[in-house]
C-alpha cells in the first residue's frame, strides 16, 4: 500500500461508518444535499483551477489544520466562468465555500482515540454489547440477548465460555459500554445484571427494559453510558 495508509480492520469500519453516517445525517438535517464527485481529474481541470501551477510536484502537501476548515473563495468561480441566475433575474457570480467538518477520516478517527482512549462513547463504540453466560446453560440465553439487541440496531455479541472464566471475559470487554451477565436465575426470570464500562453496575433489569435504554444512549449520540430511569 503506503506509508500512512491504514487498513480498517472490522473495528475501525465500524467506527469510520459510523462517524460518516453522523456527519451525513447532521448535513441533512440542516438541509445539505450531497454529490459525489471523482477521486481523479484529467490535468487540464487543475490547469483551469490553478492548483497545477503551485502543487504539481507534489500534489497535495499536508495541510496542518484543526477543526472545520471554512475558506470563501471567489477565484474559482472566476476561473470556471460560473455565473447563476438570481431572483432579480440576472447573472451573478457564485461564492464558492471550502469546507471540511472532520477533514481526513483517518486523522479525526486518531483525534478520537487519543481522546478516549479506545472507550468510545455508547453510540461510536464498534461493539456496544456484550453478554455473558456465567455457565453453558445460560449460552443459548445470551445468544437470544444478541439476536434483541440486532433487531433493534445495536452491535452485541456473546462473551462465550470458550473465552475462558467470567472475570477474565469481563476484562477482555473492558472497553465495550455494556455488559450482560447471565446467571441461572437472570436467564430463567429474562434477567441480566448490568455492568457498565466505567465500573458501575445498575442492578439486575428485565431484558426489553435494558435494551431499550441501551438503544436510547445510542440515539442519543451522548458521552453519558447511563441515565437514571
Amino acid at each position: 500500500m503506503g506509508a500512512g495508509l491504514p487498513y480498517w480492520l472490522p473495528d475501525g469500519a465500524v467506527v469510520r461508518h459510523t462517524l460518516e453516517e453522523y456527519v451525513r445525517e447532521a448535513e441533512r438535517a440542516a438541509g445539505y444535499r450531497h454529490v459525489y464527485s471523482p477521486v481523479l481529474g484529467k490535468r487540464e481541470l487543475y490547469e483551469l483551477s490553478g492548483h497545477w501551477d503551485h502543487y504539481r510536484d507534489d500534489m497535495y502537501p499536508p495541510m496542518d489544520v484543526g477543526g472545520e476548515q471554512m475558506q470563501i473563495d471567489f477565484h474559482q468561480p472566476e476561473r470556471f466562468g460560473l455565473r447563476y441566475i438570481g431572483p432579480d433575474s440576472a447573472r451573478h457570480r457564485p461564492v464558492m465555500v471550502h469546507r471540511s467538518v472532520i477533514g481526513s477520516v483517518e486523522r479525526a478517527v486518531a483525534h478520537l482515540l487519543e481522546e478516549h482512549g479506545g472507550a468510545f462513547p455508547p453510540w461510536l463504540a464498534p461493539l456496544q454489547l456484550v453478554a455473558l453466560p456465567v455457565g453453558e446453560e445460560q449460552e443459548e440465553h445470551a445468544h437470544a440477548v444478541v439476536r434483541e439487541a440486532a433487531a433493534l440496531g445495536l452491535r452485541a455479541e456473546v462473551g462465550g465460555l470458550a473465552e475462558g472464566s467470567l472475570g477474565a471475559r469481563i476484562r477482555r470487554a473492558r472497553l465495550v459500554p455494556y455488559q450482560a451477565v447471565l446467571g441461572a436465575r437472570e436467564a430463567a426470570d429474562g434477567l441480566l445484571a448490568v455492568r457498565l464500562r466505567d465500573g458501575r453496575r445498575p442492578g439486575v433489569l428485565p431484558v426489553a427494559e435494558f435494551l431499550r435504554r441501551v438503544e436510547g444512549r445510542v440515539r442519543a449520540r451522548g458521552t453519558a453510558l447511563w441515565e437514571p430511569a
